[in-house]
């Protein structure tokens, strides 16, 4: 293979793993062997975040259960990263989230969520993220709890996806992506609710007529984050952004199953719109 050609391919697996994130990196073996390990919750220096995630690990936590909460960074580097057997939970920022105050975590795969790696570092690269939960671009004090809850539900259906799984193909994300694998009847009866700022439709566009439901808007984003904390019976959308792309979500607020999820946006085209309905509308009817 010519230098050229290797680094057209390594560009374009690089890039895409954007599209992997919600649904892990690695292997089936991998992930049972995080499962096995111990986990450092990393804390960092902003009392709301640390209350918020303590809270969220301890009371919904379900992948593993031995973890301990550190605060100091640097006790971190030194000590754990030279143990085996630990894994870390941590969160990172991506670079359009600029209201995000807290000085977390980056990853060179431009991404805003909480992470499960394999080893701690300030800047982390794509071998190390074990799995990701999606996490809004805007975060303020009282939006870190449910935030914290969704992703650590997101991450936990996965890693059960995961550990059934029959092989690392079905857990791959070309065939995570076309048909996420949840019982898509769970929409059925559900209106599915959207913040106002993020609904796309156009001129005599109506959701409930193309989704077959109730089509919701709400006025502010603390509706869907009482929604999750409530574990209402209703499903909503929400997207997250990076450099390149838009990822969107629509999930249900009781237990955060995924219905929906698509990562092939542009981030100028974050908005929930009629072709997203429509194909959630098929996801639905195909069971």
């Amino acid at each position: 293979m010519s230098k050229f050609k290797f680094c057209l391919l390594f560009t374009f697996i690089f890039s895409n793993f954007q599209l992997f994130a919600q649904f892990g990196y690695v292997t089936k073996s991998e992930i049972e062997k995080a499962k096995d390990a111990r986990m450092v919750v990393v804390l960092f220096n902003d009392s709301a975040y640390n209350a918020a995630i303590t809270k969220a690990v301890e009371r919904y936590w379900k992948f593993n259960g031995g973890y301990i909460f550190v605060y100091d960074t640097s006790v971190v580097m030194k000590e754990y990263n030279k143990k085996p057997d630990y894994t870390y939970l941590v969160f990172s920022k991506s670079k359009i989230s600029n209201k995000i105050k807290v000085k977390s975590c980056s990853a060179e795969p431009d991404i805003n969520a909480l992470l499960l790696v394999k080893k701690f570092k300030r800047k982390l690269t794509a071998d190390l993220i074990i799995a990701s939960g999606f996490m809004s671009n805007a975060i303020d004090t009282e939006g870190w709890y449910p935030e914290f809850y969704r992703a650590i539900q997101l991450m936990n259906n996965y890693f059960d996806l995961a550990l059934m799984a029959e092989s690392d193909k079905d857990i791959s994300y070309s065939k995570m992506s076309t048909n996420y694998p949840t019982d898509k009847t769970l929409m059925n009866g559900k209106a599915l609710y959207v913040y106002s700022s993020e609904v796309g439709l156009k001129g005599k566009e109506d959701g409930s007529t193309l989704l077959g439901d109730d089509f919701e808007d709400l006025e502010y984003r603390e509706e869907v984050y009482k929604m999750i904390i409530d574990q209402e019976d209703a499903l909503y959308y929400f997207s997250v952004k990076d450099e390149k792309y838009c990822n969107k979500l629509f999930v249900l607020a009781n237990g955060s199953e995924l219905m929906y999820f698509n990562a092939s946006a542009s981030k100028d085209e974050c908005k929930c719109n009629a072709k997203d309905l429509k194909t959630l509308k098929s996801l639905k009817d195909k069971q």
